[in-house]
């Protein structure tokens, strides 16, 4: 045998095991560079973000479907208020969360066709309620606790009129309108 061939099998592993090693090495330079591209590059990403949240600000906003049509809003009115408002396929109102000159607070659920049922509230002097209102948008029913911490549930007639009800007096005293016949 020719001595240059003798040492072909010795040359042939030593030829494979370096083709292992360099893609390894290819990959693993590549993986290192990558890495260093996107570490180099994040601070401007955070900047463009930035930007580009100070560019959606504005005064109103409009959620729209598929077909154009509002399906809800968000709005600014004045200084002191805002709402949130979200309409059906049929374009009735039926949510609606508020904030009035920075002191109420409400929140409307409304029926299939937009009139007002429930209403939720926090008063200008933090006083809770809970109304529960008729077909007319009438309240009819109002859930409150006073300052104190009193518990009221006045029924309300279909003219308005605070007809019957019951509570507790800041006292701890019982109430109920009408009052009992004795």
């Amino acid at each position: 045998m020719h001595k240059e061939l003798a040492g072909l099998p010795l040359r042939i592993a030593a030829l494979e095991r370096n083709s292992r090693f360099h893609p390894r090495i290819s990959l693993s330079l590549a993986a290192a560079w990558l890495i260093a591209i996107v570490v180099a590059a994040r601070p401007q990403a955070t900047q463009e973000k930035s930007a580009t949240v100070t560019a959606l600000r504005a005064s109103s906003f409009e959620l729209v479907d598929d077909k154009g049509r509002t399906r809800g809003t968000w709005r600014v009115e004045g200084d002191t208020s805002s709402s949130l408002s979200l309409i059906d396929a049929k374009g009735h109102k039926r949510f609606e969360a508020a904030v009035r000159e920075d002191e109420e607070v409400y929140l409307h659920l409304r029926d299939n066709q937009g009139r007002g049922r429930i209403t939720q509230a926090v008063d200008r002097a933090d006083h809770p309620h809970v109304l529960v209102h008729d077909r007319g948008n009438k309240a009819r029913v109002h859930l409150a606790v006073a300052h104190s911490g009193a518990p009221s549930l006045i029924f309300i007639d279909a003219d308005g009129n605070h007809s019957a009800g019951l509570g507790i007096h800041k006292d701890g005293e019982a109430w109920l309108r009408p009052a009992p016949a004795k």
